[in-house]
């Protein structure tokens, strides 16, 4: 996702990062930065200096309050804003051990 933001290829990414969940950005070393170490996170704890430090580079916490992890909801929000191209590591909902 670096690369595709320094070379133009998208404009943001929603993706998630320990400590503030769904995070927006398209500052190319903050999402570098928050997947470098770490891969499958599936919930967390809001933690106020990892929120602080990615609102300080340009990012976008959408839950402050529970650092939820809600993609969906951090694809929607980009409904009104000027995004052509938007990246988002999605992965599909199991249910009864099938994907749906």
């Amino acid at each position: 996702m670096m690369t595709g933001l320094k070379r133009g290829l998208i404009d943001s990414t929603v993706t998630v990062c320990d400590g503030a969940g769904t995070v927006i950005t398209d500052n190319p070393e903050l999402v570098q930065g928050m997947g470098a170490l770490m891969s499958g996170l599936i919930e967390t704890e809001p933690i106020e200096e990892i929120i602080e430090g990615i609102e300080s580079r340009g990012g976008i916490v959408l839950d402050k309050e529970k650092a939820g992890i809600d993609q969906v909801s951090g694809l929607r929000k980009h409904a009104d804003w000027d995004i052509k191209i938007l990246l988002s590591a999605l992965s599909p909902r199991r249910k009864r051990g099938n994907f749906v």
